[in-house]
Parts: C-alpha cells; structure tokens; sequence
C-alpha cells in the first residue's frame, strides 16, 4: 500500500467500509503527493487517490480502478493500480479482501 504522509486516507476508507488494517513492514510513506502518484504509475503499489489528479491515467488504461467504491466525502478515493499489475496475484488477494469488507451500503 503506498500512503501519504500528510492525509489519513486508507484509514478513512478502511473505517467507511467498516474494515480495520494496521500498517505493514511493506507499505510505502510519501511527504510529496506527487512522488506517490509516480510509485502508483511505476507499479509500486496501490493507493486511494482524488480520481481528478489521475483522470488522464485512467483513460488511457495506465491506472485501473479494480471496483466503483468511492469514500462519499468531497475529496473522493479510488484504489488504482496500473494495468499490467492489476490481476497480480497480491493485488487480486488485496482488492478481493477489501471487497468483502464493503458493506452493500457503501458501493455506487
């Protein structure tokens, strides 16, 4: 999981969906928002990120979002990976846990 160190959104969306997750030895912790969108398009990792700031990454297939979910606040978050890595089977396992975390009334 790649997470910034200035915002707290993987324990907000985690709390939204009613799910819990410590911080393990692997998670990665930017102070620049920019360096953890270059992590995400390398392939590094998973983040939630402001769907505005990766809008064009996301037409042209360099992100995926592997569900609809959305935290329902003004800022919104989608989990994205790139395209290549999306069926890892790390990737595949965390999204496949994290949808059995959501209840019925957080999806879109």
């Amino acid at each position: 999981m790649l997470h910034s160190r200035r915002k707290v959104q993987w324990e907000d969306w985690l709390q939204a969906v009613g799910a819990t997750r410590k911080p393990a030895e692997n998670d990665m912790f930017f102070e620049d928002v920019t360096i953890l969108y270059q992590c995400l398009l390398e392939g590094l990792g998973v983040a939630l990120v402001q769907v505005k700031y990766v809008e064009d990454d996301l037409a042209q297939g360099r992100l995926v979002t592997p569900f609809p979910y959305t935290l329902r606040r003004p800022g919104v978050y989608h989990l994205v990976s790139p395209l290549e890595i999306s069926n890892d089977d790390k990737i595949v396992r965390f999204r496949e846990w994290l949808l059995a975390q959501i209840q019925s009334p957080y999806q879109a």
